[in-house]
């Protein structure tokens, strides 16, 4: 049978590829805004590194300030983009296995201007398109805005497919996505906005919600999933509940239009709640839990335990008994330095951040409440909303505090006013990945420190040999434009996760 083959959009550094190419996927091509992340992915996936090479005929850039072969490309802001005066791209491009750097909309438009390519790539017969939009304004951690501009990409997203016409469409979004905006007294809820836009391309939606912890990932990360398939092939397939949910859907978004609102009663399944898990074995058009038993979750230590002693950019034999290397090595096909660590510099902290993980590490062995209770008084530098009880635990626990005003002297020196800093926990596992290092610290009592890029690539399943090419972290005005390492990692969709999402979404087209 001849290899699947799929179009990735807001690819990243990599993560949905690397999952989709070692579960049998062919990669016909690539979009990604940022040149940053763009160069993780071509030297990963494509085998091009453009620090030597950025006159590269595997990736080309829609626009650009800058020349072919000028490495200020890579660091060049996207949104000067339309400002450049070279242009990569022409009529007769063979865009077949290259990625292309620049906007999504740029790229709708040269497609629509250029329909011999749009015939071309028809005559290939893509069989999947999949990305995940930048979600900043849909997730719960960021500023929930409903007329963000970023907010606009899965229309953009569904534009494309509009253009394309591939078999199956894969959209990834965070959790947030579910939770409805406000606009005056009417709810907004951004999910179906987005579950109507594929309607009206032509496309019957199956929507999920599913938690990475679930398919063998040591991290809690629950995310929005639609599987899309285009409407002339549904016919062709083997009914059920959830699909004869999805066609009446697509119906009635047809039937109604954009205008369709939707009822507080309406479905998308939801695989974190036990009870579901049966209907989701029940059907093939739902991704099914390799485990539901909460026994068999792995834990943080599972992912990381075996680099925390580990120096950077070493051969290590360590790595040789280490589970989780092995485990990631099986699925995805190493390269030569199979049992090199990269991307594991250590951070270095001042002693009052030391002194601040300390307590964030003695927070975690509180109950929830409890715990919620204590990073309250440590964002606050107050402890006037402690119970007794608790303050008096606390005294107990903590190294060199005797008293209530040493305690109140504590939180007070060293409160930290981010929203969701936290240690992990050694016996869970880790908290979805975020794009910010100081977000987490490592569990152990001898590292007082946040994780290494490496270790957060470990918890969202990246293997030992994918290395990230960008400096690590960023700060100041250039937030808004670069995306370094940190960010490209807890931005990613976790390889294993896209391996799964591969390998079921093969049965379907089969």
């Amino acid at each position: 049978m001849k290899p699947y083959k799929y179009i990735e959009l807001f690819a990243g550094c990599g993560g949905m590829s690397l999952g989709l190419e070692n579960a049998g996927f062919d990669l016909y091509f690539a979009n990604e805004l940022s040149p940053m992340a763009g160069e993780t992915y071509a030297f990963n996936i494509l085998n091009d590194n453009l620090k030597e090479q950025t006159e590269s005929s595997k990736t080309y850039w829609i626009q650009s300030q800058y020349k072919k072969n000028d490495i200020l490309r890579l660091r060049e802001n996207p949104a000067e983009f339309q400002r450049g005066k070279y242009f990569d791209l022409k009529t007769n491009s063979d865009l077949c296995k290259k990625l292309i750097i620049g906007d999504i909309n740029a790229l709708n438009s040269y497609l629509r201007n250029n329909p011999k390519i749009v015939e071309r790539i028809h005559k290939s017969e893509i069989d999947l398109v999949s990305g995940g939009p930048p979600c900043q304004s849909f997730s719960l951690a960021g500023r929930r805005e409903k007329g963000n501009k970023r907010n606009q990409l899965p229309w953009a997203f569904a534009e494309f497919v509009k253009i394309i016409q591939p078999k199956t469409v894969i959209l990834e979004n965070v959790s947030g996505i579910l939770r409805p905006f406000k606009e005056g007294n009417k709810k907004y809820y951004a999910w179906f906005e987005v579950v109507k836009a594929f309607c009206l391309t032509g496309y019957v939606p199956i929507c999920m919600h599913i938690n990475a912890k679930y398919f063998g990932l040591p991290q809690s990360r629950p995310r929005f999933i639609m599987l899309a398939i285009r409407r002339d092939l549904v016919e062709n397939l083997e009914r059920d509940e959830v699909l004869d949910k999805a066609i009446a859907t697509y119906n009635k978004v047809n039937e109604h239009g954009e205008k369709l609102n939707i009822s507080e009663n309406d479905t998308f399944y939801e695989l974190n709640k036990k009870r579901d898990i049966e209907f989701f074995r029940n059907s093939r058009y739902l991704l099914t839990p390799l485990t539901e038993n909460e026994n068999d979750q792995k834990d943080v230590t599972y992912a990381i335990d075996y680099l925390k002693n580990l120096p950077n950019n070493i051969e290590s034999q360590l790595l040789k008994v280490d589970p989780f290397h092995l485990k990631l090595n099986s699925i995805f096909i190493p390269q030569e330095d199979q049992y090199t660590v990269k991307n594991h510099n250590h951070r270095g902290h001042s002693q009052k951040i030391q002194q601040r993980f300390k307590f964030l590490k003695l927070i975690e062995e509180f109950e929830n409440g409890d715990r919620n209770k204590l990073v309250h008084a440590l964002k606050t530098g107050s402890i006037v909303e402690l119970s007794s009880s608790l303050v008096k635990e606390v005294i107990q626990k903590l190294e060199g505090v005797t008293n209530e005003t040493e305690l109140q002297t504590f939180v007070s020196k060293y409160q930290s006013k981010k929203h969701s800093q936290r240690a992990l926990k050694k016996t869970s596992p880790a908290p979805a990945a975020l794009s910010i290092p100081d977000d987490v610290c490592h569990y152990d009592e001898g590292q007082n420190r946040t994780l290494t890029v490496r270790e957060m690539a470990r918890i969202q399943s990246f293997p030992d040999w994918f290395e990230f090419r960008s400096k690590d972290t960023t700060g100041g005005t250039n937030r808004r434009f670069e995306v370094p390492n940190y960010t490209q990692v807890g931005n990613a969709v976790p390889p294993m996760l896209a391996f799964e999402l591969g390998n079921w979404i093969k049965k379907i087209i089969e």
